[in-house]
Parts: structure tokens; C-alpha cells; sequence
């Protein structure tokens, strides 16, 4: 605390203040740059004018508010405005120039802000003690050369205090006087500066000094947000405001966005959620102190755009609620019905896959189609493929879903826990979510099971209230949606593949040749060529499946049907086996009457050949998802039982007699040694082999007790109708006529 300063400026206010600042400027490297380039003076210079510099230190100088000289001293400075009511300094963070009069005494002191905006005329703070108005003023260089004088409040003056020339017009009392003298630095200035920063035309300094300069340019008062470069302005007098990310924010209930506010090459930047009070307090506090502008001013600014940023997100998340449609051509319209009305219309879905370069897989990739088609059930199936590594699950789910419209599915490569209960029901209602690999799945295996079984999802939590209190939240996630999933584990969670179709791919060595040699024909003229063509198929699938109508679907041979019945899990297989016929007639859609019943609801009808059909996959599907053993461990099981069948008729052996280490596994089947180990591993525990210990006492062989059951033809779903059988019920007089031609129909 310097008492001596106190005393000065109890004593001469404006000349104490405008000395201690000129001691500020000393050191302040910034400072002195701006008198150099701005002011046009040197170092001697500045110190002889007394040029200073507002650092905000004044206060720290001054005894405390609470003793009796502090409370006057501040007093004091309040009452000739170089002090705020709020305590802070006026000029702070400016360059300060002292206004003199003829006999030398401080009258006014003028402030300039430090990097002014580009092309923005530096702002004049400039204020006059009303006891030292009567006296000549003598103005500096300075003086005359900066526009726009703006009172302590931080308001522009009135436009009186400028003249057409620019020149800062002097106080009516002063104005009475005879003349004005001017400092002598006006003379040493040759160059007045333009308000772009740009040294002015000698022609603009006339022969007394004063700088002949344009009008200040008015600053922008555009209430409005506006859009450019990916970011949001906002303007509030001399307050620039810009704001990003505010795509980011999925919901009203969130207003995360990177905000900066401006002024006068001041600024203050920061990331914080609009809609929590506490975070926008802070930032009006910091901002106000970093601008030097009152917390009111910016709390205002604040609000006004805060309500603005509301609108704008709400009509922005209004925008991607709306379902894109795209409106197809007449040309696309017409190919894509012929597509739909194809009497082999699944025989050619089959046939553009291959095209696409899936080699094989012909019921996986007709049972992956379907499941799209069933999106727009009430009750859409569910996919899971499962392989080894690098087997082509994953290839066989992108074919699919590649002829599928881009609205209509959702692919993520993870989820968490909680992640589906937040979701927009807008973004999965009859879509397909798919996620790659089952890691991606494990933390919301939960919420997909509920999803998938009951077509919703219902979600309570706790969480803040508009009134601050803590109360309970509800979010819920409207369904149905179609599942598309894909794993390498050989254990699936078995609440989850129950309601699925579980798909394996094949891992035979002569699907591997196949797909080698598929490989080595696009590298061809003619496997380019095609390579080409693969897009204009999948354009089409997916011009098709936008001309499919969410219609009801009606089995008038739903009575008939049969399936077995000897497992409690047979219940959600049936229900696919259900889903899949609808889902083979919904794809016909075209090629059919469409009906409506008595409540106005609009059908199509299903025939006995999407029965028939839909028995085909369920034998390739529900049939291998009922057997105990893994599709991979299955085949393994297959193969060594042909080696086992083999072995003993080259040794004429009986089966019981013939023993087999893992080393003769992976030498006969070609299988690696993680393979074979693991597929063995679970043949012991399901009681497929035993182990016998070798006669050397180190080495354990094994038998194959398993004698080939079960292996005649291709798998099958004991206990389903056979479709020729199914008798023709009474039926509304059209449809019946069709489904009776469509029963005829080969079956792909």
C-alpha cells in the first residue's frame, strides 16, 4: 500500500493517476508496442507526455476499502469516473494519454483499448473533472488522431464529441474559449492512422496537425444468429459472441457447446452446458471480468442468445426426426417394380448376392434378406452369424445390409450399458441395428433381449428437476427393431440366441477354394467389369426395398401348421418360424392382390409355397440352433468322424479299438492346434469322446464314441407340415385364386 500515492490523488486525482500509470507502462513490452505502431511515439517520447498504462495494479496500491482513507480515496475516483461502482478500474487494459491544459494541469485522461479488432476503429475512453472544465485544453497528437470517444461507462458518447473531421470536439464551456492550442507532438506527427490500422495519406494531416479521418465506423447490432464456417455469430453491440458444437447435442435436455465472447481484442472462451444455471453463472463472472463489462451486460447477452440457441436446436432436431424420403425417378421406379414382380424373385436375390462376390451361403444370405424385409413387421426377426475369425461373418451381414436403404439401418461398432435406453425412437423403430463382433454387444446384451422380445424399452432414473429438486426421470425407446449381430464365440449367450436365427458360415476347405477363386476372378478384365456392376445391383435392392409397404401380413393356413413341441424353447422358435412366412409373403407384396379387411386395414395374404420356404431355412436354422453342439464344433465333429470311418478300415479296426492323439487330428483334418484343442475340449465335456491314458503313461489318446447319428441328408426341424398337404381354406374370393397359381411356384 503506498501512501504517498493516496495522498497525491486525494490531492489531484487525475494527475496522480496518470503519473502512476506512466510508471506502469515501463516494462510492459505489449504496451509500448501499441504506443510504437499506434500512437506513433518512441520510448522518450511517451515518457515525456506521460503515456501509461492501465495493468489493473491501481487498486492493489490503495489502502482497503474498509479503513476510512480507502473508502474516500475510491470515492473519489468513483465520483470523477476513473473508478467503476463495481470497484474496478475504467481504463483498465488500456494505454492511457493525460489531457492537459495550457498551464500544465491534468484535466482529462484518454484510454486506449490494446488490439482492437481488424478493421474496427480503436475505442477513446475519455472523461473530464468537472471542477478543471473551465480551462484551456491543450491536445496531444494522439488526441486528435483516435476516433470514437466513448464516456466511463463503456457506452458510446454522444455524437456531438465528433466532429465531421474526426477530431474529438472539446467540452461547450470549453468551446467558448478563443483558441485551442495544441501540443507540440502534433507537428512531430507525420502520419495520422486510418481506422483500418493503416498509416492514412499525408494529404489527411493538415497544416495544424489534426488528422482529416472518416467517420468512426458503427459497430454491428445484428440481433441475430447467424451461420458461417461451422460455427454460430452472435452480436451484441461491440460484443462479438461465437459459438460451436451445437450439432453435437442429441436432445433439448443438453446445450454442450465451445463459447467465446469478444471485445475489443479482449476475450474470454470456455465449454460449458447452457442449460445448467451453474455453469452459466461462472461464465458471466469470468467473462465480465476478462472484458471488463459489467455481470449484467453479459448476463443479458447470455439470455438473449441462449433463448435463440433453444429455437434453433429444436428446429434442428425437429429436421432429423423427419424420415428422409427419397423420391426415386420413373426409371428407378419401374426397374425396381419388374425386381419385385420377378415370379423368382428369391432365386434372384440369391443370385445378385453371389453377384456382389458372397460365395455360397445360400440359406444365410436368404434368411439375412428376409430378416431385413421383417423391419417393417410388428414383430422383425433377428440375426446372429457366427464363425471363426476371418471366416466371413462379417462379409455375409455387410452384402446384406449393402442392399438395404441407408435410412433404414443403424450400424455401431459397440454399445454400453445403458446406451440403448437413451436412444431417439425415431432411430430404430423398424430399422435394423447392427453391430459387428459380440464384444461390441456384451455390456447391453439386457437391453437388446428386452428390445427384441417386447419391441420397447423402459428406463427410470434420477436426475435434477426444472425446479433444482432431485426427481425421477423416465426415458422410453419405442421399438420394434430388426437385430443384426455377429460373434466368433463358440458359447452364445443363450437368452440371446433363443431369440434369434443363429447362422453359421461356412469354414469348409471347399468354400475356401471358392471363395480363393472368386478372389482371383475379380482381378480379371471380366471380374472388374463386374466389380462395377455390383453397385448399380445394390441401387436397385435398394430402390426395391423402398417400394416395400408396411402392410399386414395373413396366414389363412395358420391352422394347419405344426411344429414340434417337446422343448419350452420351442415356443420362440415357432414364433420365427411364424415371422419368417410372413416375412417371404410381405416380400411379395407386389405380385399380389393387396386386400382390405373390415377395419380398414390393408393385407397381403400368405401362399403355401412362403411356407414352404420358410420350412427350407427354418431347417438350415432353428435345426442347427436346437443341436447341442456349436455349428463349428458340429463340423469338426463330422469330419473326424469320416477319418475315424476311414482309419479303421485301413487298419481293419472296430471303432472302440481305434485311438487317436491331437497331433493325427490336426494332420488328418488340416484344423490348427487352438482348433482342434478347443472342439475337442467340448467333445469331452459333452461326452462325444473319452480319454484313455497312452502306454508310455504320458501321453493321453483318444476314442470316438459318437457312431454318426443324425447325419442322414442335409438338417432338418422334425415336425413340420408338409406345405403340398395343406388343404386350401375358405377364402375371400381374389386372393385365393392367386395363392392357389403361387402354390406351384419352385421353391429356391
Amino acid at each position: 500500500m503506498n501512501q504517498q500515492l493516496t495522498e497525491a490523488i486525494l490531492a489531484a486525482p487525475l494527475r496522480a493517476v496518470a503519473d502512476y500509470y506512466a510508471q506502469c507502462l515501463e516494462g510492459n513490452e505489449r504496451a509500448m508496442d501499441f504506443v510504437r505502431a499506434e500512437l506513433k511515439f518512441d520510448a522518450e517520447q511517451a515518457s515525456r507526455r506521460r503515456i501509461g498504462f492501465s495493468d489493473r495494479s491501481l487498486g492493489t496500491m490503495l489502502p482497503h476499502k474498509r479503513i476510512k482513507s480507502g473508502r474516500e480515496v475510491r470515492q473519489l475516483l468513483v465520483s470523477i469516473g476513473l473508478y467503476k461502482g463495481n470497484g474496478r478500474e475504467t481504463l483498465r487494459g488500456c494505454v492511457t494519454v493525460p489531457v492537459v491544459d495550457e498551464s500544465g494541469k491534468t484535466i482529462a485522461i484518454r484510454g486506449y483499448r490494446l488490439d482492437a479488432a481488424a478493421g474496427q476503429p480503436p475505442i477513446v475512453v475519455e472523461r473530464q473533472s468537472a471542477v478543471e472544465r473551465q480551462s484551456p485544453v491543450a491536445c496531444d497528437a494522439a488526441s486528435v488522431e483516435r476516433q470514437s470517444p466513448v464516456a466511463t461507462n463503456g457506452q458510446p458518447a454522444q455524437p456531438s464529441t465528433v466532429n465531421r473531421q474526426g477530431t474529438a470536439d472539446l467540452p461547450r464551456a470549453v468551446e467558448q474559449q478563443s483558441s485551442v492550442a495544441c501540443d507540440a507532438a502534433t507537428v512531430e506527427q507525420q502520419s495520422a492512422i486510418a481506422p483500418n490500422g493503416q498509416p492514412a495519406q499525408a494529404s489527411t494531416v493538415n497544416r495544424q496537425g489534426t488528422a482529416d479521418l472518416p467517420p468512426a465506423a458503427e459497430p454491428p447490432t445484428d440481433d441475430e444468429l447467424i451461420l458461417a464456417e461451422e460455427q454460430l455469430l452472435f452480436h451484441c453491440d461491440d460484443r462479438r459472441w461465437r459459438i460451436r458444437g451445437l450439432e453435437k447435442n442429441a436432445s433439448l435436455v443438453r446445450l454442450q457447446v465451445n463459447l467465446m465472447v469478444s471485445r475489443d481484442g479482449l476475450m474470454h472462451l470456455d465449454c460449458l452446458d447452457l442449460v445448467k444455471a451453474a455453469g452459466r453463472g461462472a461464465f458471466v463472472k469470468a467473462a465480465a471480468a476478462e472484458l471488463y463489462v459489467d455481470e449484467a451486460t453479459i448476463k443479458r447477452d447470455l439470455g438473449r442468445l441462449l433463448m435463440k440457441l433453444e429455437t434453433l436446436q429444436a428446429e434442428r432436431l425437429a429436421e432429423l426426426k423427419r424420415p428422409r424420403k427419397i423420391e426415386l425417378t420413373d426409371a428407378e421406379r419401374d426397374e425396381a417394380m419388374q425386381l419385385l414382380r420377378d415370379p423368382q424373385l428369391l432365386v434372384r436375390i440369391v443370385a445378385d448376392l453371389d453377384a456382389c462376390g458372397i460365395v455360397g451361403e445360400r440359406t444365410g444370405k436368404l434368411a439375412g434378406y428376409l430378416a431385413a424385409v421383417s423391419r417393417k413387421l410388428d414383430k422383425p426377426l433377428a440375426i446372429v452369424i457366427q464363425s471363426s475369425s476371418s471366416a466371413g461373418k462379417t462379409s455375409l451381414m455387410d452384402a446384406v445390409l449393402a442392399m438395404i436403404p441407408e435410412e433404414d439401418q443403424l450400424r455401431l461398432s459397440n454399445l454400453t450399458g445403458q446406451s440403448l435406453y437413451y436412444l431417439d425412437s425415431a432411430d430404430v423403430r423398424h430399422k435394423i441395428l447392427a453391430v459387428s463382433e459380440g464384444e461390441g454387444i456384451s455390456q447391453a446384451a439386457y437391453a437388446l433381449k428386452l428390445l427384441q422380445s417386447e419391441g420397447r424399452l423402459s428406463h427410470a432414473t434420477v436426475g435434477k428437476g426444472d425446479n433444482g429438486r432431485m426427481t425421477t426421470q423416465r426415458y422410453t425407446v419405442e421399438g420394434p427393431v430388426s437385430l443384426f449381430l455377429t460373434t466368433t464365440a463358440l458359447e452364445v449367450d443363450e437368452e440371446l440366441v433363443n431369440r434369434c436365427l443363429l447362422l453359421a458360415v461356412d469354414e469348409s476347405r471347399g468354400q475356401t477354394k471358392a471363395i480363393q477363386r472368386q478372389q482371383r476372378n475379380g482381378q480379371t478384365c471380366g471380374g472388374t467389369a463386374m466389380l462395377r456392376r455390383i453397385e448399380a445391383i445394390r441401387r436397385l435392392h435398394r430402390n426395391a426395398q423402398r417400394l416395400l409397404e408396411p402392410l399386414a401380413v395373413y396366414n389363412p393356413y395358420a391352422a394347419q401348421l405344426t411344429f414340434p413341441s417337446h422343448k419350452t424353447r420351442l415356443r420362440r422358435d415357432h414364433l420365427k418360424y411364424l415371422t419368417l412366412i410372413r416375412a417371404i409373403a410381405l416380400l411379395h407384396q407386389h405380385s399380389r392382390p393387396i386386400e382390405t379387411d373390415a377395419e380398414g386395414v390393408r393385407y397381403v395374404n400368405v401362399t403355401p409355397r412362403d411356407i414352404a420356404v420358410a420350412g427350407a431355412i427354418a431347417a438350415e436354422t432353428l435345426g442347427r440352433s436346437l443341436d447341442e453342439l456349436p455349428p463349428q464344433t458340429r463340423s469338426f465333429l463330422g469330419r473326424l468322424d469320416e477319418f475315424v470311418v476311414r482309419s479303421c478300415r485301413e487298419q481293419e479296426l472296430r471303432r472302440s479299438e481305434f485311438r487317436f492323439t491331437r497331433r493325427d487330428v490336426r494332420e488328418a483334418l488340416g484344423w490348427t492346434d487352438w482348433q482342434s484343442r478347443t472342439h475337442l475340449d467340448k467333445l469331452l465335456e459333452l461326452e462325444y469322446l473319452v480319454i484313455h491314458r497312452g502306454s508310455n503313461g504320458r501321453r493321453y489318446v483318444y476314442e470316438l464314441l459318437y457312431d454318426g447319428g443324425g447325419r442322414q441328408g442335409q438338417p432338418f426341424l422334425p415336425g413340420l407340415v408338409d406345405p403340398e398337404r395343406l388343404q386350401p381354406p375358405t377364402h375371400p374370393q381374389g386372393w385365393a385364386d392367386a395363392a392357389a397359381k403361387a402354390s406351384h411356384l419352385e421353391v429356391p
